[in-house]
């Protein structure tokens, strides 16, 4: 209700879930041409809009630096930027400054499953928040993890805009993971192989196999050229033993899952995940392709702790008086070790909101 009273536009539908007659609003995929998370940027633009019209003041291109403290309440901010140095003489600051997924020291101590891996956060995602939220003691959430977690054996422009599903590889092709087994679904609801692929002690990281007729016939041999030329790994042979020994993998393993899978695609019917049958085609003659692809992540849960009124608290639980976070700078209270697509923004609207309100009772 508070976002339409703003003016977002949205989209009602009525279910019926289990005799239960359902109504919801959806507005991450009202904007015509915008889906999720390009449309959270046309949301702000609209909010940034009202914020000046009522007497708001934006300063771009100006990084806070430093937040200001008399005894335990917050009394000001230091920023500086390429227009000059500033200081803001205030009752409360709101953080919300993003995650802290570009940077490698932050992710090596608060996420540390997830070093190395491929990662499309935004370059400002350094973790701001937590650094000024440190210097005047608040607490951190040190168990964070990253969002996403869709795999990729091309990162391409449109992988990187829209870190939801794999746009390159075909869906036909049979994936398995390190040990040659086959445990998720090649045509997967988002994230779901952040569920089943990752390894805490090394990189994240499955198998998609597929036939080079198979591969001709969607157009991937072309990309299976561009990952071998990038540096990619890419595995070919006539046997499908001698994939698996180049794959490092049992061969047993293999032989396994590609006789199981083509069983199903026979029948029509994945009876293990449930894959669309449009995309269950036999890979019983070689050549055999089997590309290697890794995970990618856009952003990170974790931050600083806050209570329900958005307000940082210290590692005793104790409010920091006037400061307040929301968004990624502090949403390890809403996941538990995996991320679901969509609430970040639920959070980070509902949380913005509570901090905002409370912040102005300051």
């Amino acid at each position: 209700e508070y976002l339409v009273g703003k003016g977002v536009k949205h989209t009602l539908t009525d279910v019926n879930f289990q005799g239960y007659e359902i109504t919801y609003a959806t507005w991450a995929r009202s904007y015509d041409g915008y889906g999720a998370p390009d449309v959270t940027g046309v949301v702000l633009e609209s909010f940034a809009d009202q914020f000046v019209e009522n007497g708001g003041t934006i300063i771009t291109e100006c990084a806070a630096t430093e937040i200001l403290m008399d005894n335990d309440q917050v009394v000001g901010l230091k920023a500086e930027g390429n227009s000059g140095k500033y200081t803001f003489h205030c009752d409360a600051v709101i953080l919300a400054t993003g995650g802290f997924g570009a940077s490698e020291e932050m992710v090596e101590k608060y996420a540390p499953a997830y070093i190395g891996e491929t990662n499309a956060t935004l370059p400002g995602n350094t973790g701001d928040a937590i650094t000024m939220g440190l210097a005047v003691g608040a607490d951190v959430y040190t168990s964070g993890f990253f969002m996403g977690g869709s795999g990729r054996t091309y990162v391409n422009d449109a992988n990187r805009i829209s870190p939801y599903a794999d746009h390159v590889t075909p869906k036909s092709s049979l994936y398995v993971n390190p040990m040659g087994l086959r445990v998720n679904s090649e045509d997967p609801v988002s994230y779901t192989p952040s569920a089943t692929y990752v390894n805490p002690d090394a990189q994240d990281y499955y198998w998609a196999v597929i036939t080079e007729a198979e591969a001709e016939a969607t157009g991937y041999t072309e990309y299976i050229q561009l990952i071998e030329a990038e540096g990619g790994t890419v595995y070919k042979s006539e046997d499908i033993n001698e994939l698996a020994k180049l794959m490092k993998i049992p061969a047993a393993n293999l032989r396994y899952s590609l006789n199981r899978y083509n069983r199903f695609c026979r029948k029509g019917v994945d009876e293990d995940y449930g894959k669309n049958p449009d995309y269950l085609v036999e890979l019983n003659e070689g050549p055999w392709y089997a590309v290697k692809a890794t995970m990618e992540y856009f952003g990170t849960v974790g931050g600083l702790v806050t209570n329900e009124k958005a307000e940082v608290v210290n590692p005793e639980g104790t409010a920091i008086t006037g400061l307040y976070a929301a968004g990624e700078a502090s949403n390890g209270a809403f996941f538990n070790m995996s991320y679901c697509g969509g609430y970040s923004l639920g959070s980070a609207m509902t949380m913005g909101r509570i901090a905002g309100v409370n912040a102005a009772k300051n």
